[in-house]
């Protein structure tokens, strides 16, 4: 990846996130096909191209900020998650990670869903243990699941 974010290999593709805070960014498809399962199918499969030409050079994501999807761009060049995220703290931080948690589900990066559902599992406290479980039930995250059994324990057993 330092190859590529050295700006020898020029951006091939670019990605347009569509909604109220519309935002573009420039990226390498053969990058976002290596992380996420989503993007190989988009840009090199079965959405977009199925009568075998080149892969399209522009495409639109939906459902996601351009914050989160920064986030993401982050972690296909760098193998982690963003300092800003991973070091912050308050509800600002909490919502981003729920949000960089979801993208990842959505983009099928399993890796990515892993760090960010250990990243979720800090925010847990009495105001956001049940969105949290909300969260690791709609998206089958057995370890969110599991850290929000560990932290009712633990209240249950304070509380004594």
């Amino acid at each position: 990846m330092e190859f590529l974010l050295s700006g020898d290999a020029p951006f091939d593709l670019e990605i347009r996130v569509v909604g109220d805070d519309a935002a573009t960014f420039h990226a390498h498809r053969m990058a976002l096909a290596a992380q996420s399962l989503y993007f190989r199918r988009r840009l090199y499969g079965e959405v977009g191209n199925e009568a075998g030409g080149a892969p399209p050079s522009a495409i639109d994501v939906h459902g996601v900020s351009p914050e989160a999807f920064g986030a993401v761009l982050h972690y296909v060049y760098n193998d982690a998650l963003p300092e800003e995220v991973t070091n912050k703290s308050g509800n600002a931080a909490a919502f981003m990670a729920r949000e960089l948690f979801e993208a990842a589900d959505m983009y099928a990066m399993d890796r990515m869903k892993l760090l960010c559902a250990n990243n979720l599992c800090r925010f847990i406290d009495v105001d956001t243990v049940s969105p949290i479980m909300e969260i690791a039930e709609a998206h089958s995250c057995e370890l969110l699941k599991k850290a929000r059994r560990n932290y009712m324990k633990r209240r249950r057993i304070l509380a004594q």
